[in-house]
């Protein structure tokens, strides 16, 4: 069973306090509570934890749906009484893979983690360095200096989506990923908390053995059944598309045409940041969504998943996710989706349906690109809550369609426009 509480007070007292009177009335004893908290009210995890008296887990988002309102501050509370094991593992992305490839899973999992976690400033300017006196090696070795960059974003910042969800996928069980990347970035954050305690970074997982199932969808076409389909599906797709040729290994991406990223950019007529990552990230000014992205088709399925492109000057540029099963031949776009806000509550509407409790998880980028339009999604017939945060994921064994983000066999992601849902029987 799924009962969700929310709160719409900004400030953590008036939330916390409106909490725990709607708690009063809840029929049954959860086993487990999550709390999607917003911006100021996830540096105080702990006194929701304080709320109930079971596990809890705290994740950072940029606003929740509920059957009478879309709300950009306050909180959401899922209780739950379903049977479940919670994990936290930590280390490298390598380190994280093999525990969890390892550990004991269940029918349907949930993941969160922290996609990308510039622990200190010391951190991001000694990484930085390291980068950039690499990249004075480019030119006479540019696959070993690609390979040691990659190494560098991994160990230090980035979990690649596609790696954390191969574990499950080999397992051969269900998993939705929540791979927080907060549009607004700075030192320390995102914030996961597990029964109040900051996880810094790690990967939370929940295991379910039954009473929860999952879905997922995305809003492209269905991907082609070679590389030039696909190419051509998406250029039709979205804006100002054109080839370009990447050098890439692991999660590093060199050279664009020949060009540093930030000479690139600059040929597009993109200007440039004018503070560098680390100052930005102090002052709170880093913001993660970018108009302007670089997609790459899967050597393995044909799928398609785009990275953005921040506008900073940096000689190697991080992907989100591992990219050695793509094509080198890659499409430099403009996002945008054909159908607008439309297009949006059909895919809505064909997975929340009567019968079900049903929470979804929808990509941040949409609320950027429908602004006040957004409130549409609620024309829905049907009743649901759900929450925006970044580009939700999925695996699975039984995929319904050839989705355009199956970029693995079975891994499902994308870094713009996707939505995972989770399902209890009522």
């Amino acid at each position: 069973m799924f009962k969700f509480l929310y709160s719409p007070y900004p400030k953590t007292r008036e939330a916390v306090q409106d909490l725990k009177r709607k708690l009063e009335d809840v029929k049954f004893k959860p086993s487990l509570a999550v709390f999607f908290l917003t911006e100021e009210l996830i540096k105080n995890a702990e006194k929701f934890a304080d709320l109930v008296r079971c596990n809890s887990v705290c994740m950072p988002i940029e606003g929740y749906i509920t059957p009478e309102s879309i709300w950009t501050r306050g909180c959401l509370a899922l209780l739950s009484d379903v049977e479940y094991r919670l994990q936290v593992f930590r280390g490298t992305p390598d380190e994280v893979v093999d525990k969890m490839g390892r550990s004991k899973k269940g029918k349907f999992n949930i993941l969160m983690y922290p996609l990308l976690y510039p622990k200190s400033r010391l951190q991001v300017l000694k990484g930085m360095i390291r980068l950039k006196r690499l990249y004075g090696k480019y030119e006479s070795d540019p696959e070993y200096v690609l390979e040691k960059a990659s190494e560098i974003y991994q160990n230090e910042l980035i979990y690649p989506i596609n790696k954390m969800l191969r574990p499950f996928r080999d397992a051969g069980v269900d998993a939705v990923s929540f791979n927080i990347f907060p549009l607004r970035m700075k030192y320390g954050h995102p914030i996961i908390a597990v029964n109040g305690r900051k996880v810094g970074r790690g990967v939370v997982v929940l295991n379910f053995r039954k009473g929860i199932s999952g879905s997922y969808t995305d809003m492209l076409p269905e991907r082609g059944k070679s590389f030039e389909e696909t190419k051509e599906i998406i250029k039709n797709e979205f804006m100002l598309a054109e080839d370009v040729e990447v050098e890439k290994r692991g999660i590093a991406i060199g050279h664009i045409n020949g060009m540093k990223l930030s000479d690139f950019l600059e040929t597009k007529q993109i200007v440039l940041s004018k503070t560098d990552i680390s100052t930005e990230l102090k002052e709170r000014k880093f913001f993660s969504a970018s108009p302007y992205a670089l997609g790459f088709i899967s050597t393995k399925t044909y799928g398609f998943s785009g990275v953005g492109l921040l506008s900073y000057p940096l000689e190697i540029y991080p992907c989100l996710f591992d990219l050695d099963t793509f094509y080198s031949n890659a499409i430099f776009h403009a996002e945008t989706v054909r159908g607008g806000i439309r297009r949006v509550e059909s895919h809505l509407y064909d997975y929340i349906y009567a019968g079900n409790d049903v929470f979804a998880a929808i990509d941040h980028n949409i609320m950027l690109m429908y602004e006040e339009k957004i409130r549409s999604l609620l024309d829905i017939k049907e009743k649901y809550y759900g929450v925006f945060t970044s580009y939700p994921s999925y695996t699975s064994m039984n995929i319904s369609r050839n989705y355009m983000s199956e970029i693995e066999k079975n891994i499902l992601m994308n870094l713009t426009t996707t939505m995972s849902f989770i399902y209890t029987q009522l």
